[in-house]
Protein backbone atom coordinates (compact mmCIF):
# COMPACT_ATOMS: atom_id res chain seq x y z
CA UNK A 1 0.00 0.00 0.00
CA UNK A 2 2.87 2.34 0.84
CA UNK A 3 4.52 1.61 -2.49
CA UNK A 4 1.27 2.36 -4.34
CA UNK A 5 0.95 5.70 -2.55
CA UNK A 6 4.53 6.56 -3.46
CA UNK A 7 3.93 5.75 -7.09
CA UNK A 8 0.74 7.84 -7.13
CA UNK A 9 2.63 10.72 -5.46
CA UNK A 10 5.46 10.65 -8.00
CA UNK A 11 2.98 10.37 -10.89
CA UNK A 12 1.14 13.43 -9.55
CA UNK A 13 4.41 15.37 -9.38
CA UNK A 14 5.29 14.30 -12.92
CA UNK A 15 1.84 15.30 -14.21
CA UNK A 16 2.10 18.69 -12.50
CA UNK A 17 5.53 19.25 -14.03
CA UNK A 18 4.21 18.37 -17.49
CA UNK A 19 1.24 20.70 -17.09
CA UNK A 20 3.47 23.54 -15.91
CA UNK A 21 5.78 22.99 -18.87
CA UNK A 22 2.83 23.06 -21.25
CA UNK A 23 1.55 26.28 -19.69
CA UNK A 24 4.94 27.91 -20.26
CA UNK A 25 4.77 26.97 -23.96
CA UNK A 26 1.69 28.67 -25.41
CA UNK A 27 0.29 27.11 -28.59
CA UNK A 28 0.89 29.06 -31.78
CA UNK A 29 -2.88 29.09 -32.31
CA UNK A 30 -3.31 31.15 -29.12
CA UNK A 31 -0.77 33.70 -30.37
CA UNK A 32 -2.50 33.87 -33.73
CA UNK A 33 -5.90 34.24 -32.06
CA UNK A 34 -4.69 37.14 -29.93
CA UNK A 35 -3.19 38.83 -32.99
CA UNK A 36 -6.36 38.37 -35.06
CA UNK A 37 -8.34 39.90 -32.18
CA UNK A 38 -6.02 42.95 -32.30
CA UNK A 39 -4.77 42.14 -28.79
CA UNK A 40 -1.21 42.95 -29.79
CA UNK A 41 0.18 43.21 -26.26
CA UNK A 42 -1.17 39.78 -25.36
CA UNK A 43 0.02 38.28 -28.64
CA UNK A 44 3.51 39.75 -28.16
CA UNK A 45 3.69 38.47 -24.58
CA UNK A 46 2.69 34.94 -25.64
CA UNK A 47 5.08 34.99 -28.59
CA UNK A 48 8.06 36.05 -26.49
CA UNK A 49 7.11 33.43 -23.92
CA UNK A 50 7.15 30.86 -26.71
CA UNK A 51 10.55 31.97 -27.99
CA UNK A 52 11.96 31.53 -24.49
CA UNK A 53 11.32 27.79 -25.03
CA UNK A 54 12.10 27.75 -28.77
CA UNK A 55 13.43 24.17 -28.65
CA UNK A 56 9.90 22.93 -27.89
CA UNK A 57 8.51 24.14 -31.23
CA UNK A 58 8.81 22.81 -34.75
CA UNK A 59 10.61 25.00 -37.31
CA UNK A 60 7.31 25.86 -39.05
CA UNK A 61 5.85 27.03 -35.75
CA UNK A 62 8.89 29.20 -35.03
CA UNK A 63 8.50 30.79 -38.46
CA UNK A 64 4.90 31.70 -37.65
CA UNK A 65 5.83 33.09 -34.23
CA UNK A 66 8.52 35.33 -35.68
CA UNK A 67 6.20 36.49 -38.45
CA UNK A 68 3.53 37.48 -35.93
CA UNK A 69 6.08 39.42 -33.91
CA UNK A 70 7.21 41.07 -37.14
CA UNK A 71 3.62 42.05 -38.00
CA UNK A 72 3.14 43.51 -34.53
CA UNK A 73 6.40 45.43 -34.71
CA UNK A 74 5.54 46.90 -38.10
CA UNK A 75 2.03 47.85 -36.96
CA UNK A 76 3.48 49.61 -33.91
CA UNK A 77 6.04 51.39 -36.16
CA UNK A 78 8.91 49.43 -34.61
CA UNK A 79 10.47 48.63 -37.97
CA UNK A 80 13.85 47.59 -36.58
CA UNK A 81 12.22 44.97 -34.36
CA UNK A 82 10.01 43.80 -37.23
CA UNK A 83 13.08 43.42 -39.45
CA UNK A 84 14.82 41.30 -36.81
CA UNK A 85 11.93 38.86 -36.58
CA UNK A 86 11.47 38.67 -40.34
CA UNK A 87 15.17 37.81 -40.64
CA UNK A 88 14.77 35.12 -37.99
CA UNK A 89 11.86 33.62 -39.95
CA UNK A 90 13.91 33.76 -43.16
CA UNK A 91 16.84 31.98 -41.48
CA UNK A 92 14.47 29.05 -40.96
CA UNK A 93 12.68 29.29 -44.30
CA UNK A 94 14.65 31.32 -46.87
CA UNK A 95 11.98 30.95 -49.56
CA UNK A 96 9.18 32.23 -47.33
CA UNK A 97 6.37 34.10 -49.07
CA UNK A 98 3.54 36.15 -47.54
CA UNK A 99 -0.04 36.00 -48.80
CA UNK A 100 -1.17 39.54 -49.64
CA UNK A 101 -4.79 38.42 -49.18
CA UNK A 102 -4.11 37.66 -45.51
CA UNK A 103 -1.40 40.19 -44.71
CA UNK A 104 -1.42 43.95 -45.19
CA UNK A 105 0.20 44.95 -48.53
CA UNK A 106 2.40 47.42 -46.64
CA UNK A 107 3.72 44.61 -44.44
CA UNK A 108 4.22 42.41 -47.52
CA UNK A 109 6.27 45.15 -49.25
CA UNK A 110 8.39 45.67 -46.14
CA UNK A 111 8.89 41.91 -45.78
CA UNK A 112 9.96 41.60 -49.44
CA UNK A 113 12.46 44.40 -48.91
CA UNK A 114 13.89 42.63 -45.87
CA UNK A 115 13.95 39.35 -47.79
CA UNK A 116 15.84 40.84 -50.74
CA UNK A 117 18.38 42.47 -48.44
CA UNK A 118 18.69 39.26 -46.42
CA UNK A 119 19.45 37.30 -49.58
CA UNK A 120 22.36 39.56 -50.52
CA UNK A 121 23.69 39.50 -46.98
CA UNK A 122 22.56 42.94 -45.81
CA UNK A 123 21.15 41.83 -42.47
CA UNK A 124 20.45 44.06 -39.51
CA UNK A 125 23.29 44.58 -37.06
CA UNK A 126 21.28 43.14 -34.19
CA UNK A 127 19.10 40.19 -35.31
CA UNK A 128 16.70 38.67 -32.79
CA UNK A 129 17.38 34.97 -33.33
CA UNK A 130 19.05 33.20 -36.23
CA UNK A 131 18.47 29.51 -36.79
CA UNK A 132 20.64 27.02 -38.59
CA UNK A 133 18.72 23.88 -39.59
CA UNK A 134 20.92 20.82 -39.33
CA UNK A 135 20.26 17.16 -39.99
CA UNK A 136 19.25 14.91 -37.12
CA UNK A 137 22.20 12.52 -36.81
CA UNK A 138 20.44 9.76 -34.84
CA UNK A 139 19.62 7.64 -37.90
CA UNK A 140 23.24 7.74 -39.06
CA UNK A 141 24.30 6.88 -35.50
CA UNK A 142 21.86 3.96 -35.39
CA UNK A 143 23.27 2.51 -38.61
CA UNK A 144 26.76 2.67 -37.13
CA UNK A 145 25.76 1.01 -33.87
CA UNK A 146 24.06 -1.80 -35.78
CA UNK A 147 27.49 -2.56 -37.23
CA UNK A 148 29.49 -2.07 -34.02
CA UNK A 149 27.97 -1.20 -30.61
CA UNK A 150 29.18 2.16 -29.37
CA UNK A 151 30.12 3.52 -32.80
CA UNK A 152 26.84 5.45 -33.01
CA UNK A 153 27.29 6.96 -29.55
CA UNK A 154 30.72 8.24 -30.55
CA UNK A 155 29.17 9.68 -33.72
CA UNK A 156 26.81 11.67 -31.46
CA UNK A 157 29.75 13.01 -29.44
CA UNK A 158 29.20 10.59 -26.55
CA UNK A 159 32.65 8.95 -26.57
CA UNK A 160 32.58 7.66 -22.99
CA UNK A 161 29.39 5.61 -23.34
CA UNK A 162 30.44 4.66 -26.87
CA UNK A 163 33.73 3.12 -25.77
CA UNK A 164 32.00 1.37 -22.87
CA UNK A 165 29.57 -0.32 -25.29
CA UNK A 166 32.33 -1.21 -27.76
CA UNK A 167 34.72 -2.56 -25.13
CA UNK A 168 31.98 -4.49 -23.35
CA UNK A 169 30.65 -6.03 -26.56
CA UNK A 170 34.06 -7.02 -27.95
CA UNK A 171 35.16 -8.40 -24.57
CA UNK A 172 32.02 -10.52 -24.20
CA UNK A 173 32.18 -11.66 -27.83
CA UNK A 174 35.87 -12.51 -27.56
CA UNK A 175 35.28 -14.41 -24.33
CA UNK A 176 32.43 -16.32 -25.99
CA UNK A 177 34.59 -17.32 -28.95
CA UNK A 178 37.48 -18.36 -26.69
CA UNK A 179 35.17 -20.40 -24.47
CA UNK A 180 33.67 -22.01 -27.56
CA UNK A 181 37.11 -23.34 -28.51
CA UNK A 182 37.70 -24.54 -24.94
CA UNK A 183 34.27 -26.17 -24.95
CA UNK A 184 35.12 -28.08 -28.15
CA UNK A 185 38.36 -29.29 -26.60
CA UNK A 186 36.54 -30.33 -23.43
CA UNK A 187 33.92 -32.12 -25.53
CA UNK A 188 36.61 -34.09 -27.35
CA UNK A 189 38.20 -35.11 -24.05
CA UNK A 190 34.78 -36.14 -22.72
CA UNK A 191 34.17 -38.35 -25.75
CA UNK A 192 37.64 -39.86 -25.36
CA UNK A 193 37.17 -40.62 -21.63
CA UNK A 194 36.99 -44.32 -20.68
CA UNK A 195 36.54 -44.80 -16.95
CA UNK A 196 33.37 -43.58 -15.16
CA UNK A 197 35.42 -41.24 -12.95
CA UNK A 198 37.19 -39.75 -15.97
CA UNK A 199 33.89 -39.43 -17.86
CA UNK A 200 32.28 -37.57 -14.95
CA UNK A 201 35.27 -35.22 -14.59
CA UNK A 202 35.47 -34.40 -18.30
CA UNK A 203 31.69 -33.95 -18.52
CA UNK A 204 31.76 -31.42 -15.67
CA UNK A 205 34.55 -29.49 -17.41
CA UNK A 206 32.67 -29.58 -20.72
CA UNK A 207 29.39 -28.53 -19.12
CA UNK A 208 31.08 -25.63 -17.27
CA UNK A 209 32.64 -24.27 -20.46
CA UNK A 210 29.36 -24.72 -22.30
CA UNK A 211 27.50 -22.61 -19.71
CA UNK A 212 30.21 -19.95 -19.62
CA UNK A 213 30.21 -19.75 -23.41
CA UNK A 214 26.45 -19.23 -23.50
CA UNK A 215 26.67 -16.59 -20.76
CA UNK A 216 29.34 -14.69 -22.68
CA UNK A 217 27.36 -14.73 -25.92
CA UNK A 218 24.22 -13.71 -24.02
CA UNK A 219 26.13 -10.79 -22.50
CA UNK A 220 27.34 -9.72 -25.94
CA UNK A 221 23.79 -9.92 -27.31
CA UNK A 222 22.47 -7.96 -24.33
CA UNK A 223 25.04 -5.20 -24.81
CA UNK A 224 24.16 -5.05 -28.50
CA UNK A 225 20.43 -4.67 -27.80
CA UNK A 226 20.93 -2.10 -25.02
CA UNK A 227 23.27 -0.13 -27.30
CA UNK A 228 20.54 0.07 -29.97
CA UNK A 229 17.78 1.02 -27.51
CA UNK A 230 20.08 3.63 -26.02
CA UNK A 231 20.10 5.43 -29.37
CA UNK A 232 16.36 4.99 -29.99
CA UNK A 233 14.91 5.71 -26.56
CA UNK A 234 17.54 7.44 -24.44
CA UNK A 235 19.31 9.79 -26.85
CA UNK A 236 17.11 12.90 -27.00
CA UNK A 237 15.77 14.17 -30.31
CA UNK A 238 16.92 17.62 -29.32
CA UNK A 239 20.12 17.65 -27.30
CA UNK A 240 21.18 21.01 -25.90
CA UNK A 241 24.69 22.33 -25.43
CA UNK A 242 25.71 25.88 -24.70
CA UNK A 243 28.96 27.39 -25.92
CA UNK A 244 29.65 30.88 -24.64
CA UNK A 245 31.71 33.42 -26.56
CA UNK A 246 32.62 37.00 -25.83
CA UNK A 247 29.84 38.35 -28.00
CA UNK A 248 27.42 35.47 -28.46
CA UNK A 249 25.90 32.38 -26.96
CA UNK A 250 25.32 29.49 -29.34
CA UNK A 251 22.49 27.11 -28.52
CA UNK A 252 22.94 23.90 -30.46
CA UNK A 253 19.99 21.67 -31.29
CA UNK A 254 20.05 18.42 -33.19
CA UNK A 255 17.09 19.62 -35.26
CA UNK A 256 17.54 23.38 -35.19
CA UNK A 257 20.18 25.64 -33.76
CA UNK A 258 19.21 29.18 -32.71
CA UNK A 259 21.96 31.73 -32.25
CA UNK A 260 21.11 34.47 -29.80
CA UNK A 261 23.37 37.50 -30.02
CA UNK A 262 23.92 39.57 -26.92
CA UNK A 263 22.66 43.11 -26.95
Amino acid sequence: MVMIRRHVFFMAILLAAVLCAQESRPPVADIQRAYDSLKFDEAEKLARQALAAAEAYAPAELVQIHLLLGYIGFTQKQHAGARQHFESALSLQPGLELDSLLVSPRIVRFFEQVKNEYRVGIASSDPAVKYIVVKDQRLAALRRSLVLPGWGQRHLQRPRSGWIYTAGFLTALGAGLGLHLLQDQAHDRYLAAVTPKEIAREYDAYNQRYRLRNAAFAAAAGIYVVNVFDLILVTPAVSLAHHSHSDATILKLSLRMPLRLSK
